[in-house]
């Protein structure tokens, strides 16, 4: 059995604006998961690289934020900009009946706020082959 448990924190940005100078900074100070630009909108996915052992939500957003407000002037307008800024918070479902209890603090909710952030929850469902393989 698995009990369910927090992954990590994925930015999502779209715009209609090109993010290539946005994503070559994130590729330097994050994990740049992808860039693309599908029907001249602008996708990038980031992830703050943490490492996986005692991550928290909190940990996740406040590496994030610190990104984004060290982010120079011109590529910060970019972000502002963009049509787009979601906190994707990625959980395991897990297979165990015990609740999984995760916080997110006032200041970093006020903070995400501030730069127009919405949040997404994404949930895995457990699946037993990927256990297996494990």
């Amino acid at each position: 059995m698995t009990a369910p448990e927090y992954i990590n924190l994925d930015l999502d940005i779209e715009s209609a604006d090109d993010l290539a100078p946005l994503a070559m900074f994130l590729d330097k100070n994050a994990c740049l998961l992808s860039h693309e630009n599908i029907d001249g909108i602008d996708y990038i996915t980031v992830e703050a690289s943490l490492g996986n052992e005692g991550i928290t939500p909190n940990i996740s957003v406040r590496k994030m934020l610190d990104l984004i407000e060290s982010l120079p002037e011109e590529l910060y307008k970019l972000f502002s900009n963009s049509k787009s800024r979601i906190f994707d918070f990625g959980f395991e479902g897990g297979y165990e009946t015990e609740p999984l209890r995760s916080d997110l603090s006032a200041d970093l909710l006020q903070l995400s706020s501030k730069h127009n952030i919405s949040f997404r929850f994404t949930i895995y469902s457990y699946r037993e082959e990927e256990a297996a393989d494990a």
